[in-house]
């Protein structure tokens, strides 16, 4: 049975996907931009399907989802194999949605704006949102979102916009090589506004440090075993009261703030909490989703 937690995070998964696939095809696909990563090599590959192979799609259609589809099948492996079996069912769950919803939304025939740079700031903003709400959700839409994660599992200090940046490079190259230079030009602002949004939105790298001062011991039992977070304590006293208690030190991700706030609730509701953001860690410390 899912969880109260596990019900928001696939609710958002849905929500991103639908964002995702909104901006797609209302302000991307009409104005002839190309997404980055795999999307955008699926975007390539259905122009040159429709332009030199003459493959005949039905008005206001785009096969792009479907050969997206496709082609991340052999990243499942990877989010399986070396990320999670959690984030590999939230990613395929994701994927399912984005094609079936990309699918099934009609593509304008004409662009909404007649400014190709209003179509990217508004399409990179919704697009950029969509994904890190997908990310937030402990899941991705595939493509390069799993490498970046795996990177992210294994250390390696790439965040995710950063690697899409340098995919997108590749597939803009292809792009103004083949097609147009304006529409590759258009295609990487657009990216740049999903990439910065994205880390905004998903606040991967964002660790903080949390101070409790509580008399009750418990505590330390609950976040370790609940967060998974090791917990640093020592014995202190009240300057007015003179009262001894416990400060525990404890650092987690962005993510985890609300769970850490439910559990000091529940064990000590008088607790004094306070904490610093963006810390830089050092050492041994567990990358979550």
């Amino acid at each position: 049975m899912l969880k109260k937690e596990d019900v928001a995070d696939y609710a958002r998964i849905i929500g991103g996907c639908l964002l995702f696939s909104f901006s797609v095809n209302v302000f991307v696909v009409p104005a002839g931009m190309y997404n980055g990563g795999i999307y955008g090599l699926s975007q390539i590959i259905r122009t040159l399907l429709v332009q030199y192979a003459h493959l005949a799609l039905p008005s206001g259609f785009d096969i792009a989802g479907i050969i997206n589809f496709a082609l991340n099948v052999p990243l499942f492996y990877i989010a399986y194999r070396f990320v999670s079996k959690q984030f590999f069912s939230r990613t395929l769950f994701g994927l399912v949605i984005q094609t079936i919803v990309i699918s099934l939304i009609p593509i304008p025939s004409k662009p909404v704006f007649d400014d190709p740079l209003l179509d990217a700031l508004i399409g990179g903003l919704i697009t950029g949102y969509g994904l890190g709400l997908i990310l937030r959700s402990k899941g991705c839409s595939g493509g390069v979102d799993i490498i970046g994660i795996y990177f992210l599992k294994k250390d390696i200090k790439v965040t995710v916009g950063k690697i899409s940046i340098l995919v997108n490079a590749v597939i803009y190259l292809i792009c103004a090589a083949m097609f147009d230079l304006n529409i590759a030009c258009y295609s990487v602002i657009y990216a740049a506004i999903i990439s910065y949004t994205m880390d905004r939105t998903h606040y991967q790298s964002i660790n903080m440090l949390c101070f409790i001062i509580t008399k009750n011991k418990e505590l330390q039992k609950r976040l370790t075993q609940e967060i998974g977070r090791g917990v640093t304590y020592w014995d202190g006293k009240g300057a007015f009261s003179a009262e001894e208690m416990n400060v525990n030190a404890v650092v987690i991700s962005k993510y985890e703030v609300k769970a850490l706030k439910r559990i000091v609730n529940e064990i000590d509701p008088d607790a004094f909490v306070f904490m610093s953001e963006g810390i830089t860690v050092d050492g041994y410390y567990l990358k979550k989703l």
